[in-house]
């Protein structure tokens, strides 16, 4: 495991940057500039692809917080409702699902935000679901890989002996 890359001391804060997160990162950038590249070699905008791309990940990273939010809404409601608070503490823990660089994110919310925004887009576009559906599924496989190779670093999804 090697969750961090490095991290450094700052005002009374560590900062540090994390492996899991560049390789994330780094997933979402493989997986566009290929998506890209098969697109236009199967004739698609490529401008036009850039823009679907960027919208998806911004869909996606919604997505994806609101469905952890949702499965962890318990301990966000007595985070925020919690009696033993004070004014700072409460207002503290009811913004607590907004602090997404706390971590928390479930990759089927992601998905199911980005499809949504992808077949809005083909409909205004006027383009084939399932061409452009195609053209995105190897490309998301191996950013998703990636993105995997983050969780081995960190050690959080390794499962049940």
């Amino acid at each position: 495991m090697h969750p961090a890359l490095f991290s450094a001391r700052l005002g009374g804060h560590e900062l540090g940057l994390h492996t899991y997160g560049v390789l994330v990162a780094l997933g979402f950038a493989v997986g566009i500039v290929l998506f890209w590249r098969e697109g236009r070699r199967q004739g698609l905008d490529g401008g036009r692809l850039l823009d679907l791309s960027f919208w998806s990940v911004v869909a996606g990273l919604i997505g994806s917080r609101v469905a952890f939010v949702a499965l962890n809404a318990g301990e966000f409601i007595d985070a925020c409702a919690g009696q033993s608070h004070s004014g700072t503490e409460r207002i503290s823990g009811c913004t607590a699902a907004l602090r997404f660089w706390d971590g928390g994110f479930v990759f089927y919310g992601g998905v199911a935000a980005a499809g949504m925004v992808v077949l809005l887009f083909c409909r205004s576009e006027g383009w084939s679901f399932w061409r452009l559906g195609d053209v995105a599924a190897p490309t998301l496989a191996i950013g998703h890989a990636i993105g995997r190779l983050g969780c081995f670093f960190a050690g959080c999804c390794f499962g049940k002996e």
